[in-house]
Formats: C-alpha cells, sequence, structure tokens
C-alpha cells in the first residue's frame, strides 16, 4: 500500500547523493531512493520485500567497509530497531513518522558518515 510520508522521507537520501562528493556513496544513496520510491509510492509487496533486502544488503556493507565506527552502527542499530518497531503498522501517521526519523534520516546519515 503506497505511503506518501513514508516516500517524502525519502528526501534525506536525495540530500546525501546532492551533497557527497564521494562517487559511491551517491550511487548508494540514489540505489536506497529508487528502491525506497518503488516500495513506499508502488507498495506492491514484491517491491516491499526487494527494498528491505537491499538495505539490508547495503547496512552490512557500509558497516563492514566504514572508517566512522562506532557512529555508522550505532545510526545503523537505531535505524534497525525503529524498523522493527514500526514494521506492521502501514499507514500509521505515529508509525510512519518513526520511520521517517529514525529508520531514514538515520540511515541516511550513517550513509553520509561512510568513509570507505
Amino acid at each position: 500500500m503506497p505511503c506518501l510520508v513514508k516516500a517524502l522521507g525519502l528526501v534525506s537520501f536525495a540530500v546525501v547523493a546532492a551533497t557527497v562528493e564521494d562517487a559511491v556513496v551517491r550511487a548508494v544513496a540514489l540505489l536506497v531512493l529508487a528502491n525506497g520510491l518503488l516500495c513506499h509510492v508502488h507498495g506492491a509487496r514484491d517491491y516491499v520485500m526487494w527494498d528491505v533486502l537491499c538495505n539490508v544488503a547495503l547496512a552490512v556493507l557500509v558497516n563492514a567497509t566504514s572508517g566512522s565506527q562506532p557512529y555508522t552502527l550505532g545510526l545503523t542499530l537505531l535505524s534497525g530497531a525503529a524498523f522493527a518497531a514500526s514494521a506492521g503498522h502501514p499507514n500509521s501517521l505515529p508509525h510512519d513518522l518513526v520511520h521517517v526519523l529514525f529508520v531514514q534520516a538515520a540511515g541516511a546519515l550513517g550513509l553520509a558518515l561512510w568513509r570507505r
């Protein structure tokens, strides 16, 4: 089911893509943005699963190679906990706001801090 609040929350990844100099970080931010738009605008179940799996794989990559620890890991743990807390509540404004602030924004900040 489409969710406009979560789709708008993806702006944080657009900001990362527009402001960082590292081409790999920009590419990852654009991939997360594209996947998120498919997931949160289209809302098909197949896109949701792809989005989650892709984000988990990218979080593992970023954390495994980041020179910005423990900050990146802390933001990833916050993001994961918030995802778990907000999952299963489709289109509930409080849960959508938790998703935007503590999943998407925290994930985008962790990505912006990524130093390979």
